[in-house]
């Protein structure tokens, strides 16, 4: 409990003078149903004061112990807190052990003192407060009425203060049962444990006054229970009454002298302790346990001090099976099926027997299932399906339907492509929302289960798209095999040059290539710059002959520590087969064209310079998978994005080591790994391509 200076105004002395019987808070709610003092309590407190404060078992002034109970956080010492010292502190400080209080009263003329004791709600206390509760002159029980389970913990509490506050009181404890809110629950709990019942507000100082103004009278009235009235006596019985006892306390002490003929000892139910325990190791010979007891003395003995000791070993080497374990994903939902009618075509029936005559080698048919369709046909007639298929004008106007037919689903994407939504120019509070949203996807059935490699959209015309399917082979009936060589072809299919095994000791795949732009000897046609899997960084130059001038610019090294940009968990501790990493895409700064990035399989971007040949100038940690593919905005040359395998693609600012926008694709797509560039800067909108196997789609 916070210490505190106290400081009482006149209205608060006031308050603890009591003059007259405080009725209860609840009259159907209470044990104590009078309405005034008794007339034994006012005789003692009117006549008999001195014989009311000058008790021989009773060593303090009139002093009572009352002891406040309950769980932790009800509100016990704000409730203390509110009436003692005016205050209610909203800090919420649990108290450790015991804490008590002595507050003075005033009743009937009569001082009336209360030991305000403070008990703690919490588990590891409980035991150190029971000893405080003996003695105790009344049970103050408090709950928290927004938390029911304190309901339940109050009525054990007042059982167990009860249990070691009454084995020196021949009278039942007065109980107080105390809510911090309103709520008929508790009244029926009070009505059924024998205790008066009170909702108080330590927060608003509401009807805590009256609380504690009805526990000192309660227990001013139980104090005075216990107090007999003497008898007044006449000069000459009290003569007689002095002599009396005078002999009989002769009579006690002798009586007193001799030692008590018993003992009364109450013993009480408690739970077992076991202090200590010897188990007996041994069994009687006749018993059925014997038998079994001898064998296994018998086998111990034969296998330590006998002949079984010397037993034969040998090292052999054993595998533990996997343990196989049931994935959620197994148990999926049952398939609903159902039987619809639907709408066939003549050109649907048509198509679907002709795939099952190109798939179908041979057809029980009997001669119930056996249909027979005669069609008739006119001398110099031309079929209508192929007049209709050699049509220019009928292909004309099917692409027109088909075009206005997929305007009706993709017409709001197709402005949104365009950027035909343009924001208000006198609006105040225009916000601009750059996430990436799905437009629309491509995909031919032809080509069903190629990777997309490639595409590049047209110079002239920026609504024509091609696009590259499959992967880049050499063809093997060539005399070149593939051997990590570079090889240029002119338009017509006649080779240029070739690199050799001189200057190009590399042998591994060769993943990207990118022009260079020519400097003195080599400004007519360039030079190269390529990266491969070894990671090794090559600079082919054309000379007179058909071969490349190969240099090793640089040759990546696994990036130790902890990088800049994406934070990913450390790695374990283990050993690299290859200390290289592989260089995976490869790509030229717009503006500065001696400055040049390679993504590896570690997910980190490597910053190079064609003026440092030996080592890169920077590193970056942009995915914590492979980087696939590096491209840079139209717009601003400061902008580019990245993706990689872990199913992310970031948009990036030079400089800055936090992405912009992080995209996550879609887990039903594969691993986007062939690119994701930029849409032309002609168009409008900013789009973004994303090519997974088979597929390719359009986001903004």
């Amino acid at each position: 409990m916070r210490k505190l200076r106290r400081f009482l105004s006149g209205d608060e002395l006031e308050k603890r003078i009591i003059r007259y019987f405080q009725r209860p808070h609840r009259l159907n709610i209470t044990p104590y149903v009078q309405d005034d003092f008794s007339s034994h309590c006012r005789d003692l407190a009117t006549n008999h004061v001195d014989v009311l404060l000058k008790r021989k078992d009773d060593s303090t002034l009139m002093m009572r112990k009352i002891i406040f109970v309950g769980e932790s956080a009800v509100g016990k010492t704000s409730l203390i807190t509110k009436f003692y010292y005016g205050e209610f502190d909203s800090t919420y400080m649990s108290t450790l052990g015991i804490d008590y209080q002595v507050e003075r009263f005033v009743v009937l003329n009569c001082e009336h003192r209360l030991q305000l004791w403070d008990t703690a709600g919490q588990e590891r206390f409980r035991a150190m407060a029971l000893p405080f509760y003996r003695g105790a002159s009344t049970i103050v029980s408090v709950f928290d009425m927004s938390n029911p389970s304190t309901i339940a913990s109050a009525v054990d509490y007042i059982s167990i203060a009860r249990l070691h506050s009454e084995m020196a009181r021949k009278t039942p404890c007065p109980t107080f049962l105390i809510g911090n809110k309103l709520d008929l629950l508790g009244q029926k709990i009070a009505q059924e444990i024998n205790a008066e019942y009170y909702e108080v507000s330590c927060k608003d100082a509401s009807s805590v006054t009256r609380l504690f103004r009805r526990i000192a009278l309660i227990n001013f009235e139980d104090y005075c229970a216990g107090i007999e009235i003497p008898i007044e006596l006449n000069p000459f019985e009290k003569f007689f009454t002095k002599v009396l006892e005078n002999d009989s306390l002769v009579v006690a002490q002798d009586k007193l002298a001799k030692p008590p003929t018993f003992i009364k000892i109450l013993l009480r139910e408690t739970d077992d302790v076991v202090l200590f325990e010897n188990p007996s190791e041994t069994v009687p010979r006749d018993s059925e346990e014997a038998a079994e007891v001898v064998a296994a003395n018998e086998k111990y003995e034969y296998l330590t001090r006998g002949k079984g000791r010397n037993r034969r070993t040998t090292n052999s080497e054993a595998q533990t099976m996997d343990c196989l374990f049931k994935s959620r994903a197994v148990n999926t939902d049952r398939i609903k099926q159902e039987s619809i009618g639907t709408f066939v075509s003549n050109y649907e029936m048509f198509d679907t027997y002709e795939d099952l005559a190109r798939s179908t080698q041979s057809l029980d048919v009997t001669e119930e299932t056996k249909i027979v369709i005669t069609t008739y046909a006119r001398e110099g007639e031309e079929d209508p399906g192929q007049f209709l298929n050699t049509s220019a004008n009928f292909r004309l106007s099917a692409m027109i339907i088909q075009r206005l037919l997929a305007g009706n689903v993709f017409r709001e994407k197709q402005k949104r492509f365009r950027n035909m939504y343009l924001p208000d120019p006198l609006a105040m509070n225009v916000k601009y929302h750059y996430t990436m949203e799905k437009l629309w996807s491509y995909q031919w059935v032809a080509l069903a289960g190629y990777a997309v490699t490639s595409f590049s959209w047209c110079e002239t015309n920026r609504d024509i798209l091609a696009v590259g399917y499959g992967l880049f082979y050499m063809d093997p009936k060539q005399d070149q095999p593939e051997d990590g060589c570079v090889c240029i072809w002119n338009e017509r299919g006649a080779l240029v040059a070739s690199t050799d095994r001189e200057t190009s000791p590399g042998f591994e795949s060769i993943w990207q290539i990118d022009w260079l732009p020519g400097e003195g000897l080599y400004s007519e046609f360039g030079q190269l710059l390529t990266i491969s899997i070894d990671g090794r960084i090559m600079k082919y130059s054309f000379t007179s002959g058909r071969h490349l001038a190969g240099i090793q610019l640089l040759r990546l090294s696994r990036v130790e520590g902890v990088v800049e940009g994406l934070p990913i968990a450390k790695k374990k501790d283990l050993m690299e087969a290859y200390r290289h990493p592989q260089a995976l895409c490869l790509r030229i700064h717009p503006l500065r064209q001696h400055t040049y990035f390679v993504g590896t399989d570690e997910g980190c971007l490597h910053t190079c310079s064609l003026n440092y040949p030996h080592h890169h100038i920077g590193v970056s940690q942009v995915h914590k998978g492979s980087v696939y593919s590096i491209e840079y905005s139209p717009w601003s040359p400061r902008i580019f994005l990245t993706c990689g395998s872990d199913w992310c693609i970031r948009v990036w600012v030079e400089g800055v080591f936090e992405p912009v926008i992080d995209s996550q694709v879609a887990l039903m797509l594969s691993t986007v790994h062939s690119g994701v560039p930029f849409m032309p800067p002609s168009l409008p909108a900013a789009v973004v391509i994303v090519l997974n196997s088979g597929t390719f789609g359009e986001r903004l």
